[in-house]
């Protein structure tokens, strides 16, 4: 599996997978022949395309509920890690003509009851 197709993996949801005669060893997707080899039929894999492949590098059904059990795994991992995940609330923005303000304030509240004291 490429890095893609491990995070599509991840994405999906593996329990209820069916196993086929020769599946895509990449996507666990349906196969058809062709001139050059086995082609993977499912779409959206325009980009990067699955295939051809030869007939021993197709899946088959135990092979399929192994890469599925596997590909399950990854998904609940990533699952776990997003609940997991610590989120850290951000603060607010300071205001540093409102903290400007404050300490001038604290400063002759400060200044006052020195003189008040001596």
């Amino acid at each position: 599996m490429t890095s893609r197709d491990r995070s599509l993996a991840e994405r999906e949801s593996w329990d209820v997978h069916r196993t086929s005669t020769q599946a895509c060893p990449r996507c666990l997707g349906a196969v058809a022949d062709s001139r050059t080899g086995w082609l993977c039929v499912e779409r959206g894999h325009a980009g990067d395309p699955h295939g051809p492949f030869r007939v021993d590098e197709l899946l088959g059904a135990t092979a399929q509920r192994e890469a599925a059990t596997a590909r399950m795994r990854l998904a609940r991992r990533r699952l776990t890690q997003r609940r997991a995940a610590i989120t850290i609330p951000s603060l607010p923005r300071i205001d540093l003509r409102h903290t400007a303000r404050l300490a001038a304030g604290a400063a002759v509240v400060a200044a006052t009851l020195a003189y008040l004291i001596r």
